[in-house]
């Protein structure tokens, strides 16, 4: 990437300030997109990571609202493309991801976050939940992210 992406100005805690972490979650999201087709290809279905703003604001929420959700929220991620514009539209979803007690972080490129989520189009926000061979990895990043929110 040698173009200069532009970054919307609540794109905080930003992924490139931690060392290597954009790397990390862009190769997470790989893994969590492959668990989860890998998972539901034995039922027909054609599922991957949940990824879109109107379905992971409702499901952050139900979650607030304590309606029973499908997905575990618990330990789980939200990733951002920090160059999404106009920005306004999921600058919402931040707010509900505080609330439902979901971490959250922002990437540099949502057309690098939709090739990692088994997309040919740019994708500006996914959810990552802990199940399987990466729950391990993702409950790093998560720790990682924390701490990066914190500094």
């Amino acid at each position: 990437m040698s173009e200069k992406l532009f970054r919307c100005p609540i794109a905080r805690p930003y992924s490139a300030d931690a060392d290597k972490l954009t790397p990390k979650i862009y190769s997470l999201v790989r893994k969590c997109d492959l668990a989860i087709k890998a998972e539901t290809a034995s039922k027909n279905k054609k599922q991957g990571v949940l990824k879109g703003i109107k379905e992971i604001g409702k499901l952050l929420q139900s979650k607030i609202d304590g309606k029973k959700v499908s997905h575990s929220l618990e330990g789980a991620l939200v990733v951002f493309g920090a160059d999404t514009s106009p920005f306004d539209v999921l600058s919402h979803i931040p707010k509900l991801a505080e609330e439902a007690g979901v971490a959250y972080v922002w990437v540099p490129s949502r057309k690098d976050l939709g090739i990692a989520a088994g997309s040919r189009r740019p994708t500006s926000v996914v959810l990552l939940e802990p199940r399987g061979d990466y729950a391990h990895s993702l409950a790093k990043c998560v720790r990682m992210t924390e701490k990066l929110a914190m500094q």
